[in-house]
């Protein structure tokens, strides 16, 4: 028998049977498909809630998800149909288990099935065909029996990734499938096998398909919701409101659609795929601007090799300098080659200039002939005749009117310079040898200092790249095989979910409303009146509360004053006190403004309302104001010599600290007198941001991250660095533990000290939400029944959550935490901070110097049964309570490490989480009522297992970013001793000292291992005070050291040529019993005696990697029973004979766990009875008996 926890939702029905009393109108009671079991959920209305009421295991033969429950008054025997991935039961009744009989295995992948009126099943399989099936039934036997009636395939032959088949009869049957080419076909089984319609739109696989009247709805890949005419099958409209995948959808009142997805962890900016040779690698780069990559061989790692490998050691990751830099000589090419020869520096003069005759024409051509330079004479004055008088008389006599010909125009050679002239010289043309090019000791360094010295050429070698932990991820293997990082990328995806409501009145979709779950990929939905039932991959079952309009907004308004406005004071929803931009202090009632008083050196970040809600104070720089919230008239102020840096209520006292560090404690008199009662100095200039009165101690939070316990006007206490140097912004008291947040997006549990000395011990810090993300949180808010509310900041976005579920209430947009803000969850008719409607609150802020007032709708969130991990499940290990029950402690890649204790209902509680590992978990270990746990960036921390919790004893990182695959932990007194494997080969034995103050003795062993091998499991054996190591690696070795106080004496043992990956060890008084799984499958087992020779019998069984292994006592002497957990899903036990040393099969069981990983045993009171707890995808309770 096996039990079932955390199994994927992939189906809800809602069953209306509205005539049980536990049930209201409308509501009636949910069928849940958990795993491989239907859960039955009622509502509950005295706690108004869904309660869980009962299981029926469906699928045990073959192990399958129920993907689909079908409920229908005319069904056969008044029962319900179930299918599953190739299999169709049929469920009577209360029945906890179907029967072999009602379980029908048919030969293709069921894609839906719907009920005919006759009574017949429909089936449209993945292959898209259609079969009618009728259905006989034997009552006295109990047993359903198939009769196929018809079967016909569709003409179009394509892989189905989500179908409808819609109809009550043959003739009037349609089937509308979504293949993964992102294409809709519409086709009719009874006219034939064509395809009828063909909606093209989609560029990625299709998802989800809803009908709802004369509409189609469809979800894919490419992230869009997309709405169908079913009249004219034609596209209508798109919208995009997911961050990833859609994955589920449903139809909810006031024309609405509802669809599922999932979000990403990490968003992947780019991905590509090298080939180099015969090797491919895939690199992505994410938004956090770090590089990831896998190759298509190599050993299992994350995304990139070790430190050591990623980058070489220190001296050779820049080469020495004469490396680095060629030598002198080489740097620069030969004087030779650097310049044209000294003999022949420049082209011949006659190829650098044309020649002498080229560069200038001939004289002839430069100046026209002198008969052509002046027109003739006759053309250029009129005829002697005409001009003057005779000519003898006009002029002397000709031979003297103009000079000689030879005298008129200076002789050739004068009239142009000579040609040396006309250029000048060659050298001076062109600059002397010696002057083109500087001196050869200008042009470079000198020889001897070519280049600056290598500490000035390059910055110290600790600047000139990060940090390692900067540079990159911290990663520890050669590259991983493609198959196995591409399966861990897909699996560290799918880890977060959100909801997207859409209206799509006048065929138009828009997104109302987004409400983010983050509990995983969410895969089904149904909507109840103003609930939304909501199941996960990774088991969550919730309903989450919404108004009935599904908008998450009821009213938004603008305030709007004459001056901007600067700060502000909410009293009710309809009056407050606002400060503007001049220092105009106004009261607002019903939209109209009363002035109260005027200040041009108010500061606006000190309006502070008292709890008591009777007056107003604010502070200038040197002077305190109150006014009575009832007479406004009437003010009160009270002078300081120093500075005012900060202004609190405690109760009925204001603190009022000045810059010095003291903090003076008023009160207000009866006759409205600010009286000063004492002077407290604070020991330290920090400035109080927030105080609180708990048990006669007021604690004080301040700017620097301290928080300061006062007791009777004196310091009794100061904790430091609560919230690293970042600002402690609220503290409450809850559950009689301290809260305290802060601007470092970190929430602390405290413990105080009852007694006088007010000793503030940490319990836990975390994150505010393991699901929401919150990067500054500021105020807690008591809400209603007594719940707390925490208030901060994800961006622009204002959040509000749960403290304890750490669900989402509203998330909306508002510009940022840097302003003015408060919301008010207060019923009218009270003065306490107690909601009488839960599911709306008012929220004012300030932007661009108005008042924006929003009445929101809350969306709560009630879990019907919790999720351990929202991704794969690494490691697993258990402890006994004392009342005599079990806890499993679970760690998963979501970085979370989860309580939960098991149930024979499957349903088990979660009673503790935690996220201090900052990345993935991969192993665990427990010893007496201790844990250790081990994963990514080589954290390591113990615990301690009381009451349900784990309290964290010690933590530790080791040197270098490795991941840590294995650890075992040896001992825990008097000191604690346990031993690692990393992925960057290293193997070590720590030992810690007794006050847990840090590591007291380390031994390496990694010198004995081989070069290019990691190791990934460890196991130790204890003798007489001796203790001994066992470890095997990838290399397929089995290294065994006796004693480790001798680390240098070691045996290795060859077991097979393959990567083993599972070891386990029992020490015996005369020999150790030793059993290996490896990738290949294989299980080898061996019996170990000193003096005799080793020899491995093995079993190839399994048919995927072996994950996990363990060895257990046998009832007979002779027999060592073996289990063994492998990637094909089976659990298996063996048999290893200590005389014939064989092994032998003895019985195997299919999972219904994906990917197991690890096992561990249950302790149970009974002597027989053994229990086995799987993990991978799910968690699965096997019971055994010897």
């Amino acid at each position: 028998m096996g039990i079932d926890a955390f199994g994927a939702v992939l189906a809800i029905t809602a069953v209306g049977d509205t005539s049980r009393s536990d049930t209201v109108d409308g509501e009636g009671l949910l069928l849940i498909g958990s795993g491989r079991n239907v859960d039955k959920v009622l509502w509950d209305n005295d706690r108004d809630r869904y309660i869980l009421h009962s299981r029926t295991e469906v699928f045990t033969q073959r192990a399958s998800n129920v993907y689909g429950i079908i409920c229908n008054h005319q069904q056969v025997g008044n029962s319900t149909v179930v299918y599953g991935e190739k299999s169709v039961a049929y469920i009577r009744g209360e029945e906890s288990r179907v029967p072999d009989g009602r379980v029908i295995e048919l030969d293709d992948w069921i894609q839906t099935v719907t009920l005919l009126n006759d009574g017949s099943l429909a089936i449209l399989f993945a292959s898209n065909t259609v079969a009618v099936y009728e259905v006989n039934e034997s009552i006295e036997e109990d047993l359903i029996c198939f009769n196929e009636r018809r079967r016909i395939r569709c003409s179009h032959k394509a892989n189905l990734l989500y179908s409808l088949l819609e109809g009550t009869t043959w003739r009037n049957l349609r089937a509308v499938v979504g293949t993964v080419f992102g294409e809709i076909l519409i086709w009719h089984p009874s006219v034939g096998a064509q395809v009828s319609q063909r909606l093209i739109g989609h560029t990625g696989m299709i998802f989800g398909l809803l009908l709802r009247g004369l509409q189609l709805f469809s979800i894919s890949d490419d992230r869009s919701l997309r709405m169908w005419s079913m009249e004219t099958f034609t596209q209508l409209d798109e919208a995009y409101g997911h961050f990833a995948r859609p994955l589920s959808i449903c139809a909810a009142g006031y024309e609405s659609v509802i669809t599922g997805g999932q979000v990403f962890l990490t968003k992947f900016l780019l991905i590509c795929l090298i080939y180099v040779g015969n090797i491919s690698l895939l690199i992505s780069l994410t938004n956090s601007t770090k590089l990831r990559c896998a190759s298509s061989k190599g050993y299992f790692d994350d995304w990139l090799p070790p430190v050591d490998d990623r980058l070489p050691p220190v001296d050779d990751r820049l080469p020495p300098v004469d490396d680095r830099l060629p030598p002198v000589d080489d740097r620069l090419p030969p004087m030779d080659d650097r310049l044209p020869p000294m003999d022949d520096p420049l082209p011949p003069v006659d190829d650098r200039l044309p020649p002498v005759d080229d560069r200038l024409p001939p004289v002839h051509d430069r100046l026209p002939p002198v008969d052509d330079r002046l027109p003739p004479v006759d053309d250029r004055l009129p005829p002697v005749d005409d001009r003057l008088p005779p000519v003898d008389d006009r002029l002397p006599p000709m031979d003297d009117r103009l000079p000689p010909m030879d005298d008129r125009l200076p002789p050739l050679d004068d009239r142009l310079p000579p040609v040396d002239d006309r250029l000048p010289p060659m050298d001076d043309r062109i600059p002397h040898m010696d002057d083109r090019l500087p001196p050869v000791d200008d042009r470079l360094p000198p020889m001897d200092d070519p280049l600056p010295p290598v500490d000035d050429r390059l910055p110290p070698l600790d600047d000139r790249l990060p940090p390692v932990d900067d540079r990159l991820p911290p990663m520890d293997d050669p590259l991983p095989p493609m198959e196995t990082w591409l399966c861990q990328l897909e699996r560290a995806l799918s880890v977060d979910g959100d909801l997207c409501v859409w209206n799509t009145s006048n065929r138009i979709l828009s997104l109302t409303h987004r409400i983010h779950i983050g509990r995983g990929a969410i895969r089904a939905l149904l909507f109840q009146r103003n609930k939304i039932v909501v199941g996960t991959e990774g088991g969550l079952k919730c309903a989450v509360k919404v108004a009935s309009d599904l908008s998450p907004l009821r009213s938004v308004a603008r305030l709007f004053h004459k001056r901007p406005i600067r700060s502000f004071v909410l009293l009710s929803m309809t009056s407050s006190f606002i400060l503007d931009a001049d220092g105009i202090l106004s009261l607002i009632r019903d939209q109209k403004a009363d002035k109260v008083m005027e200040c041009a050196c108010i500061r606006h970040d000190s309006l502070l309302l008292s709890p008591c809600k009777q007056f107003i104070t604010f502070c200038t720089h040197h002077t305190a104001f109150i006014i009575a919230v009832g007479d406004i008239s009437s003010v009160t102020t009270l002078d300081f010599p120093e500075r005012i840096t900060s202004m609190l209520w405690v109760g009925r006292r204001l603190l009022v600290a000045c810059e010095s560090g003291s903090l003076a404690i008023c009160e207000v008199c009866k006759q409205m007198r600010l009286e000063r009662k004492g002077i407290i100095s604070l020991q330290r200039k920090e400035i109080p941001n927030v105080a609180l009165e708990h048990n006669d101690k007021i604690l004080i939070g301040t700017r620097k991250g301290s928080i300061i316990v006062l007791v009777n006007s004196e310091v009794v206490h100061v904790e430091s660095y609560c919230h690293g140097k970042e600002s402690v912004t609220d503290l409450t008291v809850f559950r009689s533990n301290l809260l305290s947040i802060g601007r470092d997006g970190k929430l602390g549990v405290w413990l105080v000290d009852s007694t006088r000395d007010g000793m503030l011990t940490l319990l836990r810090k975390r994150t505010p939400s393991f699901w929401i993300d919150m990067e500054w949180p500021c105020k807690f808010i008591r809400g209603f029944a007594d719940s707390l509310l925490i208030a901060g900041f994800r961006g622009t976005n204002f959040v509000l959550i749960d403290y304890e579920s750490g669900q989402g209430l509203c998330e909306v947009n508002c510009g940022g935490g840097h302003r003015i803000w408060q919301i008010a969850i207060t019923d009218p008719r009270s003065d306490q901070d107690v909601c009488i409607d839960p599911h709306s609150a008012r929220f004012e802020f300030i932007s661009k110097g108005a008042l924006i007032q929003m009445d929101l709708n809350l969306s709560t969130v009630d879990i019907i049964s919790p999720n351990a991990h929202t991704s794969e499940i690494s490691a697993v290990c258990s402890f006994k309570e004392a009342g005599g029950g079990s806890v499993l402690v679970t760690g998963g890649f979501d970085t979370h490490l989860v309580v939960s204790r098991t149930t024979p209902s499957g349903y088990f509680p979660v009673l503790f989480r935690t996220a201090a590992h900052t990345s993935s978990i991969y192993s665990l270990s427990a010893l007496d009522n201790f844990l250790i746990s081990a994963g990514g960036k080589s954290q390591l921390f113990i615990w301690q297992y009381l009451s349900g919790e784990l309290l964290q004893v010690f933590a530790l990182r080791l040197c270098g970013d490795a991941r840590l695959i294995s650890v075992k932990l040896v001992q825990v007194s008097p000191h604690f001793e346990f031993v690692v494997a990393a992925s960057d080969s290293r193997l070590e034995w720590y030992r810690l000292k007794k006050d847990l103050s840090g590591i007291d003795r380390r031994i390496s062993l990694t010198s004995a291992l081989s070069e290019h091998s990691v190791t990934t499991k460890v196991a130790f054996a204890h003798l007489k005070g001796i203790y001994s190591l066992y470890a095997v690696s990838t290399s397929g070795t089995l290294s065994i050291w006796i004693d480790i106080e001798k680390p240098n004496e070691s045996r290795v043992f060859p077991v097979e040529k393959a990567g083993l990956s599972a070891l386990d060890v029992l020490q015996r008084d005369d020999y150790t019993m030793v059993v290996v799984g490896s990738e290949s499958g294989r299980l080898s087992a061996a019996k170990i005696h000193p003096g005799e020779e080793t020899v491995f019998d093995y079993v190839d069984w399994h048919g995927a990697t072996c994950t996990d292994v363990h060895i257990r006592l046998a009832d007979a002497a002779h027999l060592m029973h073996i289990f063994s957990v492998a990637l094909d899903s089976r659990i298996a036990l063996f048999s290893f004979s200590l005389i014939s040393l064989k092994l032998q099969l003895c019985r195997a069981v299919v999972l219904n766990v994906a990917d197991p990983s690890s096992f561990c045993f249950i302790p149970r009171d009974e002597n027989r009875k053994i229990e086995i707890a799987v993990v991978g995808s799910s968690v699965q309770v096997i019971s055994l008996f010897s």
